[in-house]
């Protein structure tokens, strides 16, 4: 059968972009579980892992997509496969692209991760 492309046309104001990008494990950062909390809770708004295919003839987005009320600031972590290393930002505003770069396995970030688990 025929392959579609389909475009979300919706008012877009109220998300968060995360990319992730690996620097010991591999630089897609396949396998990587991204995670979205509301700031200074524990209360998880969403939950991604970078994929690389779905379906057949897919290709995932490597930047993980999250619909997030636009009132609120969250505080997002990512947890590598490979090495285990946790990046994260806190206190981040809707409508805009972060990125998380993995850092040296030695720098785990748990002293925030721990929180949240």
């Amino acid at each position: 059968g025929a392959s579609y492309f389909y475009l979300n046309g919706t008012d877009n104001s109220d998300w968060l972009k995360v990319r992730v990008v690996g620097t010991f494990s591999d630089p897609q950062a396949f396998g990587t579980q991204v995670s979205v909390y509301e700031a200074g809770t524990t209360n998880l708004v969403g939950y991604s892992q970078v994929q690389s295919q779905v379906g057949y003839e897919g290709f995932n987005s490597l930047i993980q997509h999250f619909g997030v009320p636009a009132a609120g600031t969250y505080d997002v972590f990512a947890v590598f496969p490979r090495t285990g290393a946790i990046a994260s930002a806190e206190a981040v505003a809707t409508a805009q692209t972060i990125t998380l770069t993995e850092p040296a396995p030695s720098t785990t970030g748990a002293e925030h991760w721990e929180t949240y688990r």
